[in-house]
């Protein structure tokens, strides 16, 4: 087992230590004046032992070595968020005019492309300027009166009009920051624009030096070529995964086959791997072997082939750290020397991060490197004890290259298996079976892919071995689904934390030097020690609830309703679970991974509010997750592929439903009483302007009473229903928080019942930048009026409060 050392790897090293000044300067962002302190220390540690000749001043040097990458790491990460020009509020989700350059361009997927624009000014719609040198990632929606796709081109000047905001954080406790992704991106701001009438071309002309003409005239024109060739020649969901492992573009990959993958453990498959790296390296090495060209030539050629492939799929991290790491190699191999690996990686990592600090918060480049240097680090070890098998020779040539592609990826998994933890909320138990059989076939393919490519001008040609790769992408699509489906096939880890991977990597590192002693004994202790920092940490807030308290959550599921009651001594409610589509199901990728972070594997109850798609769309997910024990309802049954999709899902989970109009007036529920108010009578027929005539107003109204707080629950009820809410409970409405009626719209919240409940809290569940315009700013203004606190999950995230039955609180938990 090779052993580290500063004088053996000193970029690894540096790079590790500048990594880690990254972390802390961002820890430390809210401290600048320790900071500023630190920098001081280890400048004036540098001038004492550069300047000072005796040998006591040489003590110091150890500590600058390590002390000035980490300050420089966390002045790096300082500057490059301070550096990241901020919006004034009043152009952030209103009508504004951009102005700017076109840079990066997407392939187009349906009616929507993207593309990255680097603006220079905006325009508010009353007229007022600002300046704004940022990058902004743009949607454009092609809408029915627009004619043909726009013809943007890299370096164009183009005005656009739409509506601009922040990437959102961390919408619910523990879920995916958006924002920390695109940030690591460089991406400041997104944008929304609707038709191309929004679009106004400034400039036709394209300017720029060698660079830009590179990026449009060879890049974009080769990116839409291979995206053209694939289209025509495989097409169907093979042809947008190709997309996808060739060329980093996954936009269009079914979110059930990102899931499979995910699921079966080869998600990393989905987007660029740095593996396709050596796929491009070994091509082109062979390729220009074949043309007899003289190896310096062939050197630097490949290595333009390389950077050439990195900017053809978007400079995605793994694809950086790879070419990087190639091309440190190339140069040892051109100057006759020999690279060491695992300083390739350091630099790889030092050239990254000096760019930009960011990018140490990205997702791909921590699982990226945390793969390779497993690799690098472990592999030999399991390699020497492979080449050390006996047995006939034909024999030995079967099985030796199938056990060192098995413990390739047995130690690429286990680096990178905290962080999966982590990011996807699951570890696969398959991932390593799955990954020995996929992985030969994604380099088979990315090689046809590659082959295609070139021959693409030949239609027949290109399209046999299109019909070739189909074949391989398809087993690629039907062994992740078909491991991923399998009952036992990952593990969930939605309670797993960045502090547990701490003793996991030093268990790690102990088991892969257990024969070397001094290092055994020093990785024991440290994982003891981890161990027992781990068990001693006290929770956070949201992870533990006392068992005389109350919680109630309102979990941001977009456009819909869920909320989530915790009672005290442990038995839970889940009002609603969101949405469902074909490409969001709210109770599969929200209210489920919510519920199980809070430890919650059985519902006491289920409240469907009324049959709406956006109510109850969710809660089949539910009821195949988790063990739902009682149904509460009030809508009557409904001619709706997503309701008879809640019916079919109730009846095999077997759960008792009770409809509310029959139900008893309260429930009881340790001190806390849920009083279940309307509609409490049979839907009347006949009359159509009758409350009951609308679905909206067949909503479950709940109020929940504990101790001297209280919240008031009232679905989607319209003016109708309130009336006749008001008519039966007027004494009893008056509530501290208010789950506020359809989502805000102006056909509910009237001033009469507001009047009756007088909130301190509004809560308003609502979609971003939705279709429908809601909330209302009638609404909000009939809130303001009777002094509430409107609160939104658009804006907010989940809300969430605690009662111990006298006081409210609200839990900042972001």
């Amino acid at each position: 087992m090779r052993r580290l050392s500063l004088h053996t790897v000193p970029a690894l090293v540096t790079g590790a230590l500048f990594a880690c000044g990254i972390i802390g300067g961002k820890l430390a962002e809210d401290a600048p004046a320790l900071l500023l302190a630190a920098s001081l220390v280890v400048l004036a540690a540098g001038f004492i032992s550069l300047t000072n000749p005796h040998k006591r001043a040489a003590r110091f040097q150890p500590f600058l070595f390590v002390g000035l990458p980490l300050v420089l790491g966390a002045l790096k990460v300082t500057f490059d968020y301070s550096n990241v020009p901020r919006v004034p509020d009043a152009f952030i989700k209103r009508p504004v005019t951009v102005v700017g350059t076109v840079l990066d361009l997407s392939l187009p997927r349906g009616n929507r492309r993207q593309f990255v624009f680097r603006s220079d000014s905006l325009f508010s719609a009353e007229g007022r300027v600002v300046p704004m040198r940022s990058s902004l990632l743009v949607t454009l929606t092609q809408q029915r009166r627009d004619s043909a796709a726009l013809p943007l081109r890299y370096g164009q000047r183009v005005a656009l009009h739409g509506q601009m905001y922040r990437p959102s954080e961390e919408r619910n406790p523990g879920e995916f920051n958006a924002r920390a992704y695109y940030d690591a991106q460089g991406i400041t701001y997104l944008m929304r624009v609707r038709g191309q009438s929004h679009v106004v071309l400034l400039d036709s002309s394209v300017r720029g030096g060698m660079g830009d003409w590179v990026m449009r005239e060879i890049v974009l024109s080769l990116r839409f070529f291979v995206g053209s060739v694939i289209d025509r020649t495989i097409g169907g969901e093979e042809g947008e995964l190709l997309k996808g492992i060739l060329i980093g573009e996954r936009g269009g990959i079914p979110y059930a086959t990102r899931t499979a993958f995910v699921n079966s453990g080869i998600a990393h498959i989905l987007a660029v791997s740095g593996s396709n790296v050596a796929v491009v390296y070994l091509f082109f090495t062979t390729l220009f072997g074949l043309l007899r060209i003289p190896r310096t030539r062939a050197i630097l050629l490949n290595a333009l082939m390389l950077i050439l492939y990195m900017l053809l799929t978007g400079s995605q991290p793994p694809i950086v750290r790879a070419t990087v790491m190639a091309l440190v190699l190339l140069s040892g191999k051109l100057y006759g020397g020999k690279a060491n690996s695992l300083n390739a990686v350091g630099v790889a990592a030092l050239i990254i991060l000096a760019y930009d600090a960011r990018q140490m918060f990205d997702v791909g480049f921590q699982l990226s490197f945390a793969a390779v240097v497993s690799i690098v680090y472990f592999y030999p070890s399991l390699n020497a004890l492979i080449l050390t098998q006996r047995g006939p020779a034909l024999w030995r040539r079967a099985l030796v290259p199938s056990l060192q592609i098995c413990a390739m990826t047995l130690v690429a998994t286990l680096g990178t298996l905290p962080l999966t933890a982590i990011y996807f909320g699951k570890v696969s138990v398959v991932g390593v079976f799955t990954n020995v059989v996929v992985l030969p076939l994604v380099a088979a393919s990315v090689t046809l892919g590659f082959v295609m490519v070139l021959v693409g001008w030949a239609a027949p040609l290109a399209e046999s071995f299109g019909a070739a790769n189909a074949v391989l992408l398809r087993a690629i699509l039907g062994i992740a689904d078909f491991n991923g489906s399998l009952s036992w096939s990952f593990v969930e880890t939605l309670r797993f934390k960045p502090v547990h991977a701490v003793p996991l990597y030093f268990a790690l590192l102990w088991l892969f030097h257990f024969r070397a002693r001094k290092l055994s004994r020093v990785f024991v202790v440290l994982l003891f020690c981890s161990l027992i920092a781990v068990l001693v940490m006290p929770e956070a807030r949201l992870d533990v609830l006392p068992a005389d308290r109350l919680r109630v959550s309102f979990i941001d599921v977009g456009q819909g309703d869920a909320a989530l009651i915790e009672f005290p001594g442990g038995r839970s409610m889940l009002i609603d679970a969101g949405a469902w589509s074909e490409e969001y199901d709210a109770g599969e990728q929200i209210v489920v991974p919510f519920l199980k972070r809070r430890g919650i594997a059985t519902l006491d109850w289920f409240v469907a509010s009324h049959p709406h798609a956006d109510h109850i769309g969710g809660a089949a997910s539910v009821f195949e997750s988790l063990d739902v024990r009682s149904v509460l309802e009030g809508g009557p049954a409904v001619q709706d592929p997503v309701y008879v999709r809640y019916r079919q899902a109730i009846e095999t989970e077997r759960s008792a439903v009770l409809n509310v109009r029959h139900a008893d007036t309260a429930l009881a529920v340790n001190g806390a009483k849920v009083y279940l108010l309307y509609p409490q009578v049979n839907n009347p027929t006949g009359d159509s302007s009758a409350p009951y005539a609308n679905l909206n107003n067949m909503s479950v109204v709940m109020k929940l009473v504990f101790g001297e707080t209280s919240f008031l629950f009232v679905g989607d009820l319209e003016r109708e229903g309130e009336a006749e809410l008001i008519r039966k409970f007027e004494p009893f409405l008056a509530s501290d928080v208010l789950k506020v009626g359809h989502h805000g719209s102006n056909t509910s919240s009237t001033p009469d019942l507001l009047e009756r409940i007088r909130p301190r809290y509004a809560i308003i569940s609502v979609g971003r930048n939705n279709k429908f315009g809601h909330p209302s700013e009638e609404v909000i203004d009939r809130f303001q009026t009777i002094g509430a606190e409107v609160l939104r999950t658009d804006e907010e995230g989940a809300i969430v409060f605690e009662s111990d039955g006298k006081t409210l609180e609200r839990i900042m938990w972001r």
